[in-house]
């Protein structure tokens, strides 16, 4: 009994002495309230501060954005394709049940008018869906165009910053050497000069920039970057089934007069239209007779004009906008030792006189026009050669139908005819030896 209470005594003692150097060290590791640091810059800092702007973490997170805008201008076409194929369909159903209905009998008939109007029905709702889904899309788009001026905004700042904050130590190294005249005149020693924050420089220089920035207009911010009108240009291509042929909607027509995206509808819709903001409300008689200008077809040629040979990976730079084949141009940057870096443009009559690899970016919506041009000259030379049969089939009829005996004139319409017949093969024969090549002759192309 009591050896436990003397277990215990000394217990409670050794645990006092314990708690008592841990008090007294607490004591001593009470810090001051933190103050920014008020020191000018040193030139380790300042060097440290560039490498942080070129630095890897920038370079991932530029990389990201980039591929996000890549990616959400896709979308945005498969989107509008997908809708624009279901109206494809629907109405080739619709012509046909229209056919059946006055060949077939009154039942099959109706059976396929309905089966027509329940297949346009389910486009119309997958238009508004459509619809929703790309506005996300086109607002995801500017905010990351958003983000990227926001990090190009924030490396300037940064690289800067050993200026601005030798600017501001200056101003006020003046300040207060005009109050210390104003209070003391002729003082001899030189007044106590305050440091300056670095942190509260750095802030107050990023919020001018973004007050900068929030000031321009959505033109400014969006129809003027080369990422955004791709996206524009990607969401238009998946709207048509020949999208070539109908012209991009003007870059300033792509903002209202309240900042709203006027997102373009398909031009035969009864809603919207070109110029129909995201309400489908037009904007006054002004923008109503844009609506008539007549913009010409725009012409592009699909060759390489370093392998003069059609693009199947076409590089695109964001300075000229002029587009190579990818390893023609690689090649040509990098030179014979391959370690070249810069470059000029070898397109004849272009200024720019230096651009690199990372000038450069795949053009998705350049492919698909290739793409879209081989695919009608396949069907261009399908639909030729069996009009070229058909008038051969022609010609023939009409020579034995003529017969002998129809005089001077009637040889000279045979003649006629023949010539015809030998032309028609002749072209056949051109047009097959060029599909064989590998030539690919758009209306689009034109000399580079």
């Amino acid at each position: 009994m009591l050896g436990s209470q003397r277990r215990a005594v000394r217990g409670s003692a050794s645990q006092r002495s314990r708690q008592q150097p841990r008090q007294g060290q607490q004591d001593s590791l009470d810090l001051p309230p933190y103050e920014p640091p008020r020191c000018p810059l040193a030139p380790d800092f300042m060097r440290q501060l560039n490498e942080f702007c070129t630095g890897r973490i920038n370079d991932t997170y530029e990389k990201q954005i980039a591929e996000s805008a890549t990616l959400l201008g896709s979308t945005a076409y498969r989107v509008n394709e997908r809708v624009t194929n279901r109206r494809k369909v629907a109405a080739e159903d619709t012509a046909r049940a229209a056919k059946r209905k006055h060949g077939a009998e009154d039942g099959e008939g109706d059976e396929a008018a309905a089966a027509a109007e329940r297949a346009e029905s389910a486009v119309r709702e997958l238009e508004g869906e459509a619809l929703e889904l790309a506005t996300q899309i086109e607002e995801a788009m500017r905010e990351a165009l958003d983000m990227q001026a926001t990090l190009e905004d924030e490396k300037s700042t940064l690289r800067k910053l050993p200026e601005l904050v030798a600017q501001r130590q200056q101003e006020v190294a003046e300040q207060a050497q005009q109050d210390r005249d104003a209070d003391e005149e002729g003082a001899a020693d030189p007044p106590d000069v305050p440091g300056v924050p670095t942190l509260d420089v750095l802030k107050e220089a990023c919020d001018a920039k973004a007050a900068e920035y929030d000031r321009l207009s959505p033109y400014d911010k969006y129809a003027t970057n080369n990422k955004y009108i791709d996206f524009r240009q990607s969401w238009h291509e998946g709207l048509y089934q020949n999208p070539d042929e109908i012209p991009l909607p003007d870059p300033t027509r792509w903002f209202d007069r309240d900042g709203r995206p006027r997102l373009e509808a398909r031009r035969d819709d009864e809603q919207g239209g070109e110029g129909a903001d995201e309400d489908g409300d037009q904007d006054g008689d002004e923008e109503e007779e844009d609506d008539e200008i007549q913009i010409a077809r725009e012409k592009r040629s699909f060759r390489c004009p370093l392998s003069l040979a059609i693009m199947r990976e076409p590089f695109t730079c964001r300075i000229c906008k002029h587009s190579f084949e990818r390893s023609a141009i690689t090649e040509y940057i990098k030179g014979p030792n391959g370690r070249g870096r810069v470059a000029k443009c070898p397109v004849p009559g272009c200024n720019v006189a230096q651009m690199t690899l990372n000038d450069f970016y795949p053009d998705d919506v350049l492919l698909r026009k290739i793409k879209r041009a081989e695919q009608a000259e396949r069907e261009a030379t399908a639909r030729s050669s069996d009009q070229e049969d058909d008038e051969g089939e022609e010609v023939e009829g009409e020579e034995v139908e003529g017969g002998e005996g129809e005089g001077e004139e009637d040889d000279d319409e045979e003649d006629s005819y023949v010539s015809r017949a030998s032309r028609a093969s002749t072209a056949k024969r051109a047009k097959t030896e060029r599909r064989r090549g590998g030539v690919v002759e758009s209306d689009d192309e034109i000399d580079s």
